[in-house]
């Protein structure tokens, strides 16, 4: 059995101390504060309560009792799932049933993330609001709930039908979203916001777009020799930007290239050059 009761921590008539909740158990005692507090003159030691005549008495001896009830109910509760009870467990437990953690809907959490990532790079921020925004429309518009549990491979599906069918964007404007969804997601589940794992399916992925090389051939540089240019600076530049794509070098490597990298065979010419 357990005994609870309550007392101030210290008796003084005249100073105000915070009331605690002595919990005695197994020959162990745990003191938990209430967060009343009370000086000796208005506190009365038989009843455990404040005095009827202290103004909004009513109100603070039924926060007591509420405090009491909560805290035997979480002692009963550990014994019950024959818990092992220590004071930093029984701590824990009142604080969490009197102080229940504060819960979040996928909307306000990523809306709080993005507060706490002010130090990310502006990219990345960006990708943040766009990828909320979006979710947000897609909801709207589509009527499919976003919560943290219905994120999963229905709502990877529907929201790859709104971006890329509806909406017209790209598979890489889709990627993204996945992308920092999956953020999102994995950052609440690591505080407990959520236990859903369907977001880490194999299918719910990101999808990286392949881009074509982008190149001029001789031809493309051909047309760019033949461009009548009246500014001598871009004509240089011109000229430059020739000599580099058809040495295949780098636009750092120049300064390396003087006259003696240019040798004369017979007819021909030849490119000496290290890189």
């Amino acid at each position: 059995m357990a005994n609870f009761n309550f007392y101030l921590k210290n008796k003084e008539l005249s100073k105000e101390s915070p009331v605690r909740l002595h919990i005695t158990y197994n020959s162990k005692e745990c003191k938990l504060y209430t967060g009343l507090k009370s000086n000796g003159k208005n506190w009365n030691p038989r009843t455990q309560e404040v005095k009827n005549s202290v103004i909004q008495s009513t109100e603070k001896n039924k926060r007591l009792r509420q405090f009491k009830q909560q805290a035997e109910s979480v002692y009963l509760q550990l014994v019950n799932e024959k818990i092992e009870i220590t004071n930093s467990l029984l701590k824990e437990k009142i604080k969490e049933s009197i102080e229940p953690k504060k819960t979040y809907d996928f909307f306000e959490y990523f809306e709080e993330h993005i507060e706490n990532s002010k130090h990310l790079a502006k990219s990345t921020l960006s990708d943040y609001n766009q990828t909320l925004q979006t979710v947000k429309n897609f909801e709207k518009e589509t009527k499919y709930r976003v919560t943290f549990e219905s994120i999963n491979l229905e709502f990877y599906s529907d929201f790859q039908h709104y971006i890329l069918d509806i909406k017209e964007d790209a598979l890489n404007t889709f990627s993204k979203r996945i992308k920092t969804i999956k953020t999102i997601m994995r950052a609440a589940l690591d505080r407990d916001y959520h236990n859903n794992l369907k977001y880490q399916h194999r299918d719910f992925k990101t999808t990286p777009v392949v881009y074509k090389n982008m190149y001029l051939n001789t031809t493309d540089l051909q047309k760019l020799i033949n461009v009548k240019l009246s500014d001598p600076k871009l004509d240089k530049s011109r000229d430059l930007f020739i000599l580099l794509c058809f040495f295949g070098i780098r636009t750092s490597d120049l300064v390396q290239i003087d006259k003696n990298s240019i040798i004369k065979s017979h007819d021909n010419y030849l490119f000496n050059y290290k890189s």
